[in-house]
């Protein structure tokens, strides 16, 4: 392995020897999780084995491969997705001949199958049930359904519609574990052929499989299986993922060996003892809670309140001014919120102060809030609006007109022709797309003159509804991209914002500031975490249905992200409403801060 210092304590080197039969490794966070992994690999390959080494994610299995060193080379590292990929192509063109299409994210293939999906219930007696539903939401019905099979009438026409929508000849990344499960169970010899192939079977993150990822990789289980878990930090629920019934559908209930990795290295002792009185509170199920922190520290976890999301995002963004002018580095920092839709404020102070961010997501980088796909038409005509134009503006702008393929065609016109021209050869309904896009920019014209940038935000977000066939695919986004206008002075402002945006965006990824919802952040760590929207609608939120424990666990893996220095803010009112404090902040017991300033936020890193 690579990573020659690195010794093992009592429970892991436990862990790593363990390498026959069915260990389960309970790995709180900063229990030296991933080195334990590793090192019970590079054991396995030094005494012959050939392991299969399944990640969450794929920055997580090249990390793994990495640490390795020389002997990668006889390991099989990757996501469960990527090892159904590989086996599905081989197989099915083995027995069919012809390979259905994964759907390209890309192009965003899934998100026009929901719209078609959406519309459908729209019209049929699924409307008080799905069309409210954003786009993500019904994407996550869909999923829910799919893995846990239909439950109700409502889930079995909801999958049947998407299923008609999406066709045979394509499939998405469920199909693709369904699919290649049947030809292993249709096909025993191929089974077997897998189960000889690896002696040994390591799932990292177990508590995140939902059962049709589960039920996949039990195939490939003949001999060995070691699954690394943390019930407390199981935050996919929505998807499906259960932990205890993962380790059932993985293996026999009874015999097996538990393992607790209890030392945690990573956060000081007062962000531990934090998160350990608040995750008290959920049940804890089969699994005793040993978390014992490495690290002494005695500054304990710091909250504060403010009037609202537009004053926190200020305040945060000149601490982090401040903390960079001390010579901390953006590495070091991280800002957590609970959905993405709280983070427009945030991005926008971050920019006004020259502060360049990168939002994370999994192995790539999110788009900001404003060059999102489904937010590119509103910034498109703002953009217009402030006499920007660029090909991909007028193709933006276009998109809910006259969809976006005819849109892409009329933006790459030849230089000279004029819109309407270019429109008359597509047809009377491109014609009359493109006259109704002519009108609301004249109307939008005319209010430039004497609105503010959050005004024609406004006007904009209503065109965006009336314009198109379907509702916006996320509406709290679009209403948070729509009320950070406000915070513009004029469209000029707003351009130098995408200026901005898009040049920080060619930084290296070290140079910049991290953000992500707690969801993205899971594997991260970082000395200075500021979660942001602590406050009760946003982290938990209070919409019908919410599962109050799943939320607590979420909160629990945002506090354990830090290694040094915590900070959590509660806005006073969001959306005109008044919002106490989050009940977790007080669950935990963080210490309050009165009368916060930057200077004061700054200067907590001093007390360690």
């Amino acid at each position: 392995m690579s990573n020659a210092a690195w010794s093992p304590n009592a429970d892991q080197q436990r862990a790593i020897e363990t390498l026959n039969g069915f260990c389960v490794v309970l790995a709180g966070p900063g229990t030296g999780k991933t080195e334990t992994l590793a090192a019970k690999t590079a054991t396995i390959l030094q005494q012959g084995g050939m392991p299969l080494a399944v990640t969450y994610t794929r920055a997580a299995a090249q990390e793994l491969i990495q640490r390795l060193g020389q002997l990668q080379e006889r390991v099989t590292a990757c996501t469960c997705h990527s090892l159904a990929f590989k086996l599905f192509r081989r197989l099915a063109s083995t027995v069919s001949g012809t390979v259905p299409r994964l759907l390209d994210t890309r192009r965003h293939e899934r998100e026009a199958i929901l719209r078609a999906v959406r519309r459908q219930c729209q019209r049929g007696p699924l409307s008080s049930v799905f069309a409210s539903l954003s786009l993500a939401e019904l994407g996550e019905r869909v999923s829910l359904a799919k893995a846990r099979g239909p439950g109700t009438e409502e889930e079995h026409v909801l999958v049947a519609l998407y299923e008609a929508a999406k066709g045979r000849e394509r499939i998405d990344f469920q199909d693709l574990l369904l699919q290649t499960t049947q030809l292993l169970t249709d096909y025993p010899v191929w089974r077997v052929q897998y189960q000889r192939l690896y002696s040994h079977v390591l799932i990292d993150e177990a508590q995140d499989l939902d059962p049709l990822q589960a039920r996949f990789l039990s195939l490939f289980v003949d001999q060995a299986l070691t699954v690394f878990l943390d019930p407390d930090q199981a935050i996919y629920a929505y998807a499906g993922a259960e932990p205890y019934t993962t380790l059932d559908l993985l293996g026999t209930p009874t015999l097996r060996t538990t393992i607790a990795l209890r030392p945690s290295y990573r956060s000081r002792a007062p962000i531990i003892a934090s998160a350990l009185r608040l995750i008290a509170h959920n049940s804890n199920g089969q699994h005793v809670r040993t978390l014992t922190p490495m690290r002494p520290g005695r500054l304990r976890p710091r909250w504060y309140r403010v009037a609202s999301p537009a004053v926190e995002a200020r305040l945060t963004a000149e601490t982090i001014a401040l903390l960079l002018q001390r010579g901390t580095v953006p590495a070091d920092m991280l800002c957590l919120f609970r959905a993405n839709a709280y983070r427009t404020m945030l991005e926008i102070e971050l920019i006004r102060h020259q502060i360049p961010f990168r939002l994370l997501q999994g192995s790539r980088e999110q788009q900001p809030t404003y060059l999102e796909y489904s937010m590119l038409p509103l910034t498109a005509l703002l953009l217009q609006l402030a006499e920007v134009h660029a090909p991909w503006i007028d193709e933006a702008a276009l998109r809910i007109y006259v969809g976006s393929e005819v849109a892409h065609r009329l933006a790459q016109r030849p230089a000279g022709r004029c819109l309407t021209e270019a429109a008359d050869s597509l047809g009377e309904k491109v014609q009359r797309g493109v006259a109704t896009y002519l009108q609301d920019y004249g109307e939008l014209h005319s209010l430039a003159r004497h609105c503010a940038p959050g005004v024609l935000a406004d006007v904009i977000s209503r065109f965006l509804t009336t314009r198109t066939r379907t509702p916006s695919d996320n509406p709290a986004d679009l209403a948070s991209a729509v009320n950070g206008c406000a915070l513009f002075p004029s469209l000029a402002a707003f351009a130098d914002h995408i200026t901005t945006l898009e040049r920080f965006r060619t930084l290296a990824p070290h140079l910049r500031v991290p953000l992500a919802t707690i969801h993205k952040a899971k594997g991260r760590q970082s000395r200075m975490v500021f979660v942001v929207g602590a406050a009760e609608g946003v982290l938990p939120p209070t919409r019908p249905g919410t599962d109050i424990e799943e939320e607590r666990r979420i909160c629990f893996v945002g506090i354990t992200r830090a290694k040094d220095l915590l900070v959590l803010s509660a806005p006073k009112q969001i959306a005109g409403m008044v919002t106490p404090a989050s009940r977790f902040i007080a669950e935990s017991q963080c210490q309050r801060l009165f009368f916060p300033t930057p200077r004061r936020l700054a200067a907590l890193i001093d007390l360690l």
